[in-house]
């Protein structure tokens, strides 16, 4: 009767571990295809607290159009900045396509990158926190927003998050302004 006492008293003082444990491998998983992709890319970045991270192969900001998706986006990585919140964005190296973009987010003090043209960065990553990776094929510009057909996933997982954190930085490292 002892023994069961002390394994009952074991496996509950346990479960707390296991919580922590589950609750930090856990991944939660949303597929935000079309038109779902902005409200829902909206919704992460005003929820940040701490860190926005951005490897995007194409945007623009649209001056004759201050309503558009893609200045949505921009704007509130404005916004987040101005909060405090930590946001890098780095581009492939085609200035010409994403001036008006990289011009409005370092006027809003965001710290903007190119990848140099050694390689092509083609990725659309937003990782935000630590906790959220947002992949796919959107890019931040009106076809890709407004009427491409294009695929994104949602994830939720530090683990996963902290993966795409250090590809990220090593991208980010050989930047340049």
């Amino acid at each position: 009767m002892k023994n069961k006492h002390i394994i009952l008293i074991a496996l509950l003082l346990s479960l707390p571990l296991v919580f922590f444990i589950f609750y930090q491998t856990s991944t939660e998983i949303q597929v935000i295809n079309n038109r779902d992709y902005v409200p829902a890319l909206l919704n992460e970045i005003n929820k940040a607290d701490e860190s926005i991270y951005v490897a995007m192969f194409s945007a623009t900001y649209y001056n004759s159009y201050p309503d558009s998706s893609a200045n949505q986006i921009l704007e509130a990585l404005a916004s987040a900045k101005s909060c405090g919140i930590d946001v890098k964005v780095i581009f492939d190296e085609y200035p010409e396509e994403i001036e008006k973009a990289v011009k409005y987010l370092r006027k809003n003090n965001i710290s903007v990158k190119y990848d140099g043209t050694a390689q092509t960065t083609h990725a659309k990553l937003i990782i935000i926190d630590s906790e959220t990776t947002i992949l796919g094929s959107s890019n931040w510009r009106y076809y890709s927003l407004n009427r491409n057909n294009e695929a994104n996933i949602l994830i939720k997982s530090r683990t996963i998050a902290e993966k795409y954190n250090a590809y990220f930085e090593e991208i980010w490292s050989n930047g340049n302004n």
